[in-house]
């Protein structure tokens, strides 16, 4: 958009004749941002159909509420601390509820970067980030990352050093506390399949009370949401005064999130994810049940290594065919099945070979599903990992990526 924008200043002093032309090419440029825009962002107080579909780079991606359209009045959708910002500034129902570097893009170049996903706070590549420079905003205009500051422990039995810090707020100390800060830069995670968490954040420093009792995980994970929704909006969104847990505002955005499911329903290649008896889509996925350990690859006797069957109808289509779109139905069912059969030798893998129950065996054979255990999932159900992984998204149907669960 700045390119357009300078020939067109250039225009002006050069050519003349020229400029009726570019008029119109930085109006057709402003059409499409804000079309784009439009598909991107949501209108507070407008609902959110139920299963509206996003184009995404391999197709179509949908969430789906178990209480029907999205109530954009809900606290998600409202700014609840000084800058602007809500749950959904960072989390797009267009984006798995999550954000992309390249709408990030679009909402920088329509708002001069004075949108409040661009916050200093954050959403600068250091806290004294200049708003609507796009150099110091690198990393979430083409990486889709926020900065994370946090602070490092004074009794911290590791140290830190910057080998390369090429924005200068890699570590910082506060100069009146003495305290050190080492920034991190992530994107945010999808506020969706949250049902089949085994701990919250990446790190998981809001698991409060553990994910780890079929009996208590339900109650446990609205504690922890609850937390981190609170953290949230005190830290991203600079509540003043900082939330307290028993806010009456937070409860109703853990069930909001607790209802979304969200997954490709269509890709490029295999077309329609739910058809001729495949079970892709957010739908199915709202009916896998989940507690920990469900079918956990430590404990055999509850363990099922064909953890992936959503596809299975498509592996047996009759005969061969030229058409592409069986072609890649096929493709897809095969890599699904190459998934929970393939054999494969692992060793190395803390939390299995490392394992005392298992005897600490030095090498493992077992398949994807060994790790990836969590069924329709891909993702850990395991009680006793030492590394806490979460569910991420959505479910696509390619031939490169046949059925991976990934951020859309």
């Amino acid at each position: 958009m700045r390119r357009v924008q300078a020939r067109f200043a250039g225009a002006i002093r050069e050519d003349r004749m020229t400029v009726p032309i570019l008029i119109l090419v930085v109006v057709l440029v402003l059409l499409v941002q804000v079309v784009l825009l439009g598909q991107i962002t949501v209108s507070p107080g407008t609902p959110v159909p139920n299963l509206q579909p996003f184009a995404d780079p391999t197709g179509i991606v949908a969430t789906y509420n178990t209480t029907g359209d999205i109530d954009t009045t809900n606290p998600f959708f409202q700014s609840l601390g000084t800058n602007g910002r809500a749950c959904v500034t960072c989390h797009q129902p267009s984006d798995g509820f999550s954000f992309s570097a390249a709408h990030a893009k679009v909402r920088f170049d329509l708002t001069g970067g004075s949108d409040p996903l661009f916050a200093a706070v954050d959403g600068a590549n250091c806290p004294n980030g200049k708003t609507g420079s796009e150099d110091q905003h690198s990393l979430i205009l083409n990486e889709g990352l926020i900065r994370i500051g946090l602070p490092v422990p004074p009794n911290a039995q590791f140290s830190i050093r910057a080998v390369h810090d090429p924005y200068g707020c890699t570590l910082v100390t506060d100069p009146n506390t003495g305290q050190l800060t080492a920034s991190v830069y992530r994107r945010p995670l999808p506020s969706t399949n949250l049902d089949f968490l085994s701990a919250v954040m990446f790190d998981g420093r809001e698991t409060i009370v553990p994910l780890n009792n079929p009996s208590t995980f339900s109650a446990n994970l609205i504690t922890d949401l609850t937390h981190q929704a609170m953290d949230a909006t005190n830290g991203h969104a600079q509540a003043s005064p900082p939330l307290t847990i028993s806010d009456p505002r937070l409860p109703p955005i853990v069930n909001l999130e607790l209802g979304f499911f969200t997954t490709q329903t269509t890709d490029q290649s295999a077309g329609q994810l739910n058809v001729l008896g495949a079970n892709g889509g957010p739908q199915y996925l709202a009916g896998q049940p989940y507690y920990p350990g469900v079918n956990d690859s430590l404990t055999p006797s509850v363990f099922n290594p064909m953890a992936f069957t959503i596809y299975s109808a498509w592996q047996n289509f009759p005969g061969s065919s030229t058409d592409p779109t069986v072609a890649a139905r096929q493709a897809v069912a095969a890599g699904e099945l190459l998934f929970d059969t393939f054999p494969l030798t692992i060793t190395a893998v803390r939390g299995l070979n490392d394992n005392p129950a298992l005897g600490s065996p030095a090498l493992i054979m077992g398949t994807c599903t060994t790790c990836h255990d969590r069924r329709s999932l891909a993702s850990f159900a395991a009680r006793y990992r030492h590394r806490p992984l979460r569910q991420t998204g959505n479910e696509r149907a390619n031939r490169r990526r046949p059925f991976s669960i990934e951020r859309c």
